[in-house]
């Protein structure tokens, strides 16, 4: 079980790394920038909700994963630690989660519905409007 949580780590380490530099600019410059921006805080949400049902479950994460969009996000920097999205965060991840199997909890499942949820949607909104003046 251990060893495919490391997997699955390692396999989230690569897809919530960002590949463009972040730009320095505090200013959203047009809403399609804005939506690319909101979709980092997104994956970033995601992968902060992983890393804590990893944590929870006593398993070793030699790599914070979710850090990436953090560096390369104006953003996500600015929100990712919004004491608003850490509650989202908390209360998703103390949703009952079983499976047929007692050694399964379920966290990328729990992950997966977390990131297409009405709660992360609205707080994703949120930000929209905020950033969007």
């Amino acid at each position: 079980m251990k060893r495919i949580l490391i997997i699955l780590s390692i396999l989230f380490s690569i897809s919530c790394n960002g590949s463009q530099p972040k730009s320095g600019n505090n200013k959203i410059l047009s809403n399609d920038t804005l939506e690319n921006e909101l979709l980092k805080l997104k994956n970033q949400a995601f992968c902060d909700c992983y890393n804590q049902a990893l944590k929870n479950a006593g398993a070793k994460i030699t790599h914070q994963d979710g850090s990436n969009y953090i560096q390369i996000s104006d953003l996500v920097l600015k929100y990712a630690n919004d004491i608003h999205l850490r509650s989202i965060i908390d209360k998703w991840n103390k949703k009952k989660y079983t499976s047929y199997s007692v050694d399964n909890k379920l966290y990328l499942m729990r992950c997966l519905d977390f990131y297409n949820s009405n709660d992360l949607e609205l707080y994703i909104d949120s930000v929209r409007r905020v950033e969007f003046r």
